[in-house]
């Protein structure tokens, strides 16, 4: 029986089971007060910034010149992530995954072929993101097929190392036509924090690039003028602009033309 062919796409099969749900609680045992403390930081701090949007939204408008238009919105069906089990940015995982969450897609599900990092294993607990299954090298490309069959949803990539799936699931998306962002490691600059603080940074965003002066950077966590600018205790936050709340919703315009009363052709 192939991976499709069992029921919700036989996934249920590939959830995390006792025995990786054991790795996950290890995870969170060995996780620092800090560390826990900023990623509840971070998940509070999506809520905050997104906010929560509305399962649909409508507006109609009948405007002066000739024209009238109404607009729809909602969230996509669905959104699959495919985490390498290198990948170890919690902070990032958050910053990508929580503003599906806003936006009020239902699907959400994330895949990876081992066991997530230890890391983002803790994010995605205190996040309650529990719809991750471990699952073969085959089965994301083969699941996108499936889902972009039933409508347009969003594939979320987090890779680590180079591996031919991830070229292959951004081709198979573009097929598709179904958006696609793939993390990348940021370049930050921290300044003159302390060592506590360089340490949480480092444990929150792995693989990121540190640069000795602000020019050029993604953010900073230090006072400088940079695109993005997180203060104390925000280690573990992060912001995504090509991936808010907005990626995850889908919207559809009618438009039309309107009469005109003499008043309003003046």
């Amino acid at each position: 029986m192939g991976y499709l062919d069992n029921g919700d796409d036989g996934l249920e099969a590939l959830r995390l089971d006792e025995t990786d749900a054991a790795h996950q609680a290890r995870a969170y045992e060995a996780a620092s007060a800090a560390q826990l403390a900023r990623l509840k930081t971070a998940v509070a701090f999506q809520f905050h910034w997104h906010g929560e949007a509305p399962l649909e939204a409508r507006r109609s408008e009948r405007g002066t010149r000739g024209f009238a238009h109404e607009a729809a919105e909602c969230p996509v069906p669905w959104a699959l992530a495919v985490l390498d089990p290198a990948h170890s940015a919690p902070a990032r995982l958050l910053a990508a995954l929580l503003p599906a969450v806003l936006a009020g897609v239902r699907r959400i599900l994330i895949l990876c072929p081992a066991l997530p990092s230890p890391a983002n294993c803790v994010a995605l607990e205190i996040a309650g993101l529990e719809d991750v299954f471990v699952t073969p090298d085959t089965m994301p490309l083969a699941l996108l097929r499936k889902l972009a069959a039933e409508g347009q949803g969003r594939l979320l990539l987090f890779p680590a190392r180079e591996h031919p799936l991830w070229p292959a699931l951004e081709a198979a998306a573009r097929e598709a036509r179904i958006p696609c962002r793939t993390d990348a490691p940021p370049r930050l600059y921290v300044g003159s924090a302390d060592d506590e603080r360089r340490e949480l940074i480092r444990w929150a965003q792995g693989g990121a690039l540190w640069l000795d002066a602000p020019t050029g950077c993604d953010a900073a966590f230090a006072d400088a003028d940079a695109p993005l600018t997180l203060g104390p205790g925000l280690e573990a936050c992060w912001l995504a602009h090509d991936c808010g709340r907005d990626f995850f919703r889908s919207s559809r315009v009618t438009a039309n033309l309107a009469p005109t009363s003499p008043e309003e052709a003046l």
